[in-house]
C-alpha cells in the first residue's frame, strides 16, 4: 500500500470502509472535523428504520450527488457497485480492519449505549437490539467474503493513497499525523 502525503497532496475525497463495528462513523467524524471536510454516512442514506434498504438506483443516484462535489469523506459499504464507484473516485481509500471479536464486542456495547442515547449514524427509529445474531452473522460474512474483494479492488485503485488500519493504536496515529487543509 502506498503511503498518503501530507500538506498540499491531502486527499480531498477519501473513501472509508470496513466491517459492522470497525469504527467508520467515529473515525470519519473525527477526521472530518479535522481536516473541515464535509462527511456522509451511508447508512443513513441506506437504512430505513425498520432495516430494510432504499433501491440500489436510489443509492447510487444519491452517492452520485455526493461524489460530485469537490471534497468529501464518504463512509460505509452499502451496494458493491457503489463500493466500486466510490473507489473509481477517491483519492484515498481507508479500510477498517478491526478483528472480527473486537467488531463483535462493540456491537453488543453499541446496543447497551443506545438504550440510553440514540446512535446518531443510522436512521431515526432503528433498533440494534433486533438484530444481534445477523450482525454477528453480518460481521463474520464481511471478514471472510466481502473483506478479500475489498482488498483486491484497494490495489487495482492504483490512482489513490491506500490505507489499512487494524488496530486503534493504528487509527490514533492516522489521524494524529493528519493536517487541517489550508485555504486553496
Amino acid at each position: 500500500m502506498r503511503v498518503m502525503k501530507f500538506g498540499k497532496n491531502m486527499a480531498n475525497k477519501t473513501t472509508v470502509i470496513g466491517n459492522i463495528s470497525s469504527g467508520k462513523s467515529t473515525f470519519s467524524k473525527k477526521l472530518a472535523e479535522k481536516l473541515g471536510i464535509e462527511v456522509f454516512y451511508l447508512d443513513l442514506l441506506l437504512v430505513k428504520k425498520d432495516f430494510t434498504a432504499i433501491s440500489e438506483d436510489e443509492f447510487l443516484t444519491a452517492q452520485r450527488k455526493m461524489i460530485e462535489k469537490p471534497k468529501w469523506i464518504i463512509e460505509g459499504v452499502a451496494y458493491w457497485s457503489s463500493v466500486v464507484e466510490r473507489f473509481k473516485e477517491a483519492e484515498e481509500i481507508i479500510l477498517m480492519d478491526l478483528p472480527v471479536e473486537t467488531c463483535i464486542r462493540r456491537y453488543h456495547e453499541r446496543m447497551v449505549a443506545q438504550q440510553k442515547e440514540k446512535n446518531q449514524f443510522i436512521s431515526e427509529g432503528c433498533d440494534y437490539s433486533k438484530m444481534i445474531k445477523q450482525a454477528e452473522i453480518g460481521i463474520e460474512w464481511f471478514d471472510r467474503e466481502l473483506k478479500p474483494k475489498v482488498i483486491k479492488l484497494m490495489n487495482e485503485s492504483r490512482h489513490a493513497a491506500r490505507t489499512i488500519l487494524r488496530n486503534e493504536i493504528e487509527i490514533e496515529e492516522y489521524l494524529n499525523r493528519k493536517r487541517p487543509q489550508i485555504g486553496f
